[in-house]
């Protein structure tokens, strides 16, 4: 994938978000491996009772919502061209992936960011 193509999220993420998002992007044109991503759903939807525990503003629904929609995509994604595929295993990544834009551990925000790029 050329650069142009990662580039044109730069207008549509906040900065901080392009940053993380384009790396994820990166690391999921060279291995688009669903079965991993599925196994990282999981491991984060076990995290839920804990993150339920540690705060009363953690936003469940939030979370549960993206990560259905992952598992859409993941059951959908051979229907989608190389370019629309390479985007939501990003897009999965980045919701995986902890320390991202808002770190998801952030009480108030942390899965913010991780709807946003879903959106795209």
């Amino acid at each position: 994938m050329t650069k142009n193509k990662i580039e044109k999220f730069k207008d549509i993420l906040p900065k901080e978000f392009f940053t993380f998002f384009s790396n994820e992007l990166e690391k999921a044109l060279k291995a688009s491996d669903c079965s991993r991503l599925e196994e990282e759903l999981v491991s984060l939807e076990n995290t839920i009772p804990r993150r339920k525990n540690e705060s009363e503003f953690f936003d469940e629904d939030k979370l549960n919502l993206l990560i259905e929609q992952s598992r859409t995509f993941l059951r959908n994604i051979n229907n989608y061209d190389d370019e629309t595929k390479s985007y939501i295993l990003a897009a999965i990544s980045y919701l995986i992936n902890e320390d991202d834009a808002i770190e998801d551990s952030d009480k108030y925000s942390g899965f913010d960011d991780d709807y946003e790029v879903m959106k795209l």
